[in-house]
């Protein structure tokens, strides 16, 4: 293998990968050497050592060559956690990042590949954040904060802030314990603030929205979640309103439309589960963010000409059951929003006489509704039959009528059998 492998390393140019089945076998062979003694052999060091090397020199050119990719991430996890080879190879992981980020903002990466390796890439980063030092832990927390900064996006650096988005999730997901936990959570304020301040910015170009857009947000719910113990102040979490009240939701393709319309119900379900805190101080932004899709989801749910049917109909279904979701989980949180249910029920009103909904979109929002219902109480009934303008008041009439028929009334009888 020694010899092979060493003909190998001798090719000069970069567009010449190594062989993955070759990176494989020489995974294999380290891990066989690790589990038969307790070190491995100097002169054998050497060649790992160089081994490692040739691959993070190769990593940034390897377009087209995933088996390459995948091969390479398992060997790395596997030297980096051999004492010789550390010690051997000065600031190993600061290396291994450098040529890791490197490949994640070369012009030929994109989802697909990333989503590809992810596994591997998970791995690898988790023995590298298990294995550094409190020093290489900063370097690499430093260096992910500038592949966020927004003046990546007006210098049209848009892969340095790919490469920092899905560096920041992989961080995210990997286990960072005692010194390294509390180091990253400190910065997690910096990380919400660049990614409100990128998200902000690029709203204003729609071209960006899949590529930038979509991850941030994505991004900002996965930081919400993994931070429910660690993000204290409620400022840090309702940051994110900022950039959810700016993003389109009109004009779009039906698949991009999709995306923005999950991740930023992902944001606020990450908020209404893990931060009941910030929710108490955050009710109005909340709110209006949620109207926003709901209204959307009407818009998009119309009985048209052009629309109802097919591909399209199926996304602005899975719109409206993200919808009902949401509702029946505001419904749950009855500290926070029962003083609020009149608004929201007059806020659906007013948006439901605007539109005629196809059926299907209809009963899960409507489903949905019966829930905010339940928290309404007969003074808040009595308010609305009385503010709410005549057309809007008689679309709330024929709604209340279906509530008390169908669903309040279904209701009562359910308790009935559960009390007996």
């Amino acid at each position: 293998m020694n010899i092979v492998v060493q003909q190998c390393l001798k090719v000069s140019a970069p567009a010449q990968i190594l062989p993955s089945f070759l990176v494989s076998c020489t995974t294999t062979v380290l891990e066989a050497e690790l589990s038969c003694q307790d070190k491995i052999k100097a002169q054998n060091i050497d060649f790992y050592k160089c081994f490692c090397l040739q691959i993070l020199r190769e990593l940034p050119y390897a377009e087209k060559q995933t088996l390459f990719l995948k091969a390479a991430f398992r060997y790395l996890a596997s030297a980096i956690t051999v004492e010789e080879i550390y010690a051997a190879q000065q600031m190993l992981v600061t290396s291994i990042f450098n040529s890791v980020k490197k490949l994640l903002s070369s012009p030929w990466i994109n989802n697909e590949i990333v989503q590809s390796v992810e596994r591997e890439l998970y791995d690898l980063f988790s023995q590298m954040m298990e294995c550094c030092s409190c020093e290489e832990f900063n370097t690499v927390l430093q260096s992910t904060l500038q592949g966020l900064e927004v003046s990546n996006l007006w210098e049209n650096n848009n892969k340095e802030i790919v490469a920092g988005i899905t560096i920041t999730k992989l961080l995210l997901d990997c286990p960072l314990k005692e010194d390294k936990g509390k180091v990253f959570w400190f910065t997690a304020s910096q990380i919400m603030t660049a990614l409100v301040t990128l998200g902000n910015e690029a709203c204003k170009d729609r071209s960006l929205l899949s590529d930038i857009v979509v991850p941030v947000i994505d991004t900002m719910a996965l930081l919400l979640r993994r931070g429910e113990m660690f993000l204290i102040n409620p400022h840090h979490v309702t940051l994110s309103f900022r950039t959810l009240l700016t993003v389109p939701l009109d004009h779009l393709k039906i698949e991009e439309y999709y995306s923005i319309f999950l991740a930023v119900h992902e944001v606020l379900f990450s908020i209404l589960q893990c931060h009941s805190k910030a929710m108490l101080k955050s009710v109005a932004p909340f709110l209006s963010t949620f109207h926003r899709l709901v209204s959307s989801a009407m818009h998009e749910g119309q009985q048209k000409v052009e629309k109802g049917t097919g591909h399209e109909l199926e996304i602005v279904m899975k719109c409206a059951q993200l919808v009902e979701r949401m509702y029946t989980h505001i419904a749950a949180k009855t500290e926070e929003f029962t003083v609020f249910s009149a608004f929201m029920v007059s806020q659906y009103v007013n948006e439901l006489q605007k539109v005629t909904l196809q059926p299907a979109v209809k009963k899960h929002l409507t489903g949905g509704i019966f829930h905010i219902l339940d928290l309404c109480i007969d003074r808040d009934i009595k308010f609305l039959n009385a503010s709410l303008q005549m057309g809007v008041r008689e679309v709330f009439k024929e709604l209340y009528q279906e509530y008390t028929h169908q669903h309040k009334t279904r209701n009562q009888v359910e308790e009935k059998y559960t009390v007996l």
